[in-house]
């Protein structure tokens, strides 16, 4: 059985925009993975830079103590509640270990 995914695209496409606005050091960083780096390492700028982000918003989480994806919907989803629903989600569906046992 497949999930939908919690966020749309638009949502994590701003997530990651606020919070690289959020953190200038983290513009530093994702401004360095330059076109000739990323053709180097034969990997696209854009996902290669997507990758720095989501590596630099895990560090945040980490020194914050605090759940990288709880972070994350701070800057990708705006209300309150809207995140609140999306945790809930989270917690209300079976992991694939839950589904599999039970199609047994």
């Amino acid at each position: 059985m497949n999930k939908p995914p919690l966020l749309s695209r638009e949502q994590v496409d701003v997530g990651y925009e606020r919070f690289v606005e959020a953190h200038p050091e983290v513009r530093e960083r994702i401004l360095a993975i330059t076109l000739e780096l990323a053709d180097n390492l034969e990997l696209d700028v854009g996902e290669l830079r997507r990758v720095e982000i989501a590596h630099a918003l895990n560090e945040q989480a980490f020194r914050q103590g605090v759940d990288e994806f709880d972070l994350f919907l701070q800057y990708a989803v705006n209300s309150a509640e809207e995140r609140k629903q999306i945790l809930q989600a989270t917690c209300d569906w079976p992991s694939q270990s839950d589904a599999s046992t039970t199609e047994k």
